[in-house]
């Protein structure tokens, strides 16, 4: 059963909903997917913290599945890489993709220069689709509301700065 406040509240945007045009329809929907996105990840995250870091690591990837069945073993979530810091490979799902030091620079700088995640993954997607369509085409991301853009802002905001050079 919903909470009385949840209701009203379903019912609010509900009614919002039917006053936007389709850009603001889109907009909308690209937020609930981020917000979606971000409470699946806090939810494995959270569940990843209750179960003990050694058991997790001997479990052979059926049994991580079963035991997460809200991860699929192609959603392993996004991460960067660096050995040496001159070059880095982002990690979307089982996707590897290979960039250099400036082209990860200007990717934080795309981020850090947006207004949040919002902006800041539509600029993302703007620029994979100009300078890097083989990220978009390797990873699956259709559209600059893709969770996964979302995430890869989330990581590189919160791993690296922009300095001026």
């Amino acid at each position: 059963m919903k909470k009385p406040r949840e209701q009203i509240l379903r019912k609010e945007v509900t009614d919002l909903c039917k006053l936007l045009d389709e850009g603001g329809l889109e907009f909308l929907k690209h937020q609930a997917e981020i917000l979606l996105h971000n409470a699946r990840v806090e939810a494995m995250r959270n569940k990843a913290l209750q179960t003990p870091p050694r058991a997790e690591a001997e479990k052979p990837a059926a049994a991580v599945q079963a035991a997460h069945p809200a991860v699929k073993e192609t959603d392993r979530g996004v991460r960067i890489e660096s050995s040496d810091q001159k070059f880095f490979n982002i990690h979307v799902g089982k996707n590897r993709i290979f960039f250099n030091r400036d082209e990860l620079r200007s990717l934080a700088k795309i981020c850090h220069a947006s207004g949040g995640v919002s902006d800041g993954t539509t600029r993302l997607y703007r620029w994979f689709e100009r300078e890097r369509k083989d990220f978009l085409n390797d990873t699956g991301i259709e559209r600059a509301g893709h969770p996964s853009l979302a995430e890869l802002f989330e990581v590189i905001v919160h791993t690296y700065s922009v300095k001026d050079r």
